[in-house]
């Protein structure tokens, strides 16, 4: 069964499919687009999120990524994915890779995570460590992409396409594609956790963002827009899916930032059963997004966009 399908079965039957925990907001790296404009200090500890651990599954949750800021910040990264795996959650992480040591990709090797996300900007170093203000950050990233392959960890590529780096998607694209190693190209970026929307400005405009999806294709025209269901649902956001920050407040996902319950304060499966802002998100359809897409001129529909 494909993933799509799966996450769709889940959302109908009101089963949480996946969760996408923040184990950190504090960073080695400064990148222009980032959401993250609050450097929260409050973390929850490593008992908490072992225990977050079991209520998924208790929940039948599948999946679970973690990220940050970044992740091998977090002295405890390896026991929380240790933990997890031994339940049998599939497990993804998200990482700048500049923090990767050999031993890192030995031990995500044995662990068996299903990948490792890395974010490259650019093939011109001077770009990419132009947006993650680091002089060297291209250098080590590259480096992880390829310690992490000769263990055997695969790994994607997450390029954020802004206008800083615009020029360069053709690159990025045809490095890796060359390698084997598939990319993500995350055309839309989102507002600060605040709602601020500096983030946003940073936005390709919409020509250039079919531009960068025929590149990705091989297509000369852009892909077919499909059909709107006026009575369907919207995305995964807080129907299948959540977003956790470092300090244990709930979210739809990453880029609603909607506070619907914290498990700081309460299990899990409190917030997913009784939050009274999911229940209303679950019966949310896209006749309740066309009117907010219409009214901001974004060409998204975005929930969490489109609600900043």
């Amino acid at each position: 069964m494909l993933i799509g399908e799966l996450k769709r079965k889940y959302g109908e039957k009101g089963l949480l499919y996946q969760v996408h925990l923040d184990l950190t907001y504090r960073c080695n790296l400064k990148c222009v687009h980032c959401y993250i404009n609050e450097r929260r200090t409050n973390e929850l500890s490593t008992g908490r999120i072992l225990r977050l651990v079991d209520e998924m599954y208790e929940l039948k949750t599948l999946h679970f990524t973690l990220s940050g800021g970044e992740l091998f910040l977090r002295p405890d990264l390896f026991e929380i994915i240790e933990y997890a795996r031994s339940r049998k959650f599939a497990v993804r992480i998200k990482t700048s890779g500049t923090l990767i040591e050999e031993g890192h990709c030995a031990k995500l090797r044995e662990l068996g995570i299903m990948q490792a996300e890395i974010s490259i900007y650019s093939m011109d170093e001077a770009v990419h460590d132009a947006v993650t203000k680091v002089p060297g950050s291209f250098r080590k990233a590259m480096s992880a992409i390829e310690a992490l392959g000769n263990h055997g960890v695969r790994v994607r590529v997450n390029y954020t396409v802004t206008k800083p780096n615009a020029g360069n998607f053709r690159d990025v694209i045809d490095y890796f594609k060359e390698r084997g190693i598939e990319v993500s190209t995350g055309t839309i970026v989102f507002p600060f956790l605040d709602g601020g929307l500096k983030p946003v400005m940073l936005n390709i405009p919409d020509s250039q963002r079919g531009e960068v999806n025929r590149y990705k294709t091989g297509s000369r025209e852009n892909p077919p827009v499909p059909a709107i269901d006026p009575v369907g649902p919207i995305c995964g956001a807080g129907r299948s899916s959540l977003y956790i920050a470092p300090d244990g407040a709930v979210y739809p996902c990453v880029a609603w930032h909607k506070p619907v319950g914290s498990i700081a304060e309460s299990s899990l499966k409190s917030i997913w059963e009784k939050s009274f802002v999911l229940a209303r998100i679950k019966t949310m359809t896209m006749s309740d997004i066309l009117p907010l897409r219409e009214k901001s001129g974004f060409d998204t529909f975005c929930p969490g966009l489109l609600n900043a």
